[in-house]
């Protein structure tokens, strides 16, 4: 399965901007799975991507867990709100950047069902 290093933020109104670092997403037959970290601490990613839309479970090793909604928009950036427990609580992007050292794959994986 690729793996694709990736640039991502999450908004919080009292927070501000806040980067997801470490963050790392593998790609295939419409899934993801990754992981990285943030000002919360580490944190896995399950979801799956069907067109242009994308859904991310965000769960925190041995904390809470923040769904993510949002679109792709087809140039290697996934945007929308995150909501925890059923509260919209910002906004969120996750910038495509670039296949992991030790990884082969091409770009047009990305967000292919």
């Amino acid at each position: 399965m690729p793996n694709f290093q990736c640039d991502g933020w999450w908004e919080q109104l009292g927070y501000g901007r806040k980067p997801m670092t470490n963050l790392f997403i593998e790609f295939a037959n419409g899934q993801l799975v990754g992981s990285g970290d943030d000002m919360v601490g580490p944190f896995v990613l399950n979801g799956h991507v069907q067109g242009d839309q994308v859904v991310i479970r965000k769960q925190y090793l041995g904390q809470h867990a923040i769904d993510y909604h949002g679109t792709y928009n087809g140039e290697g950036v996934y945007f929308g709100d995150w909501r925890i427990s059923g509260y919209v609580g910002g906004k969120w992007s996750i910038h495509v950047r670039s296949v992991a050292e030790g990884s082969e794959s091409v770009i047009s994986e990305i967000g292919r069902p």
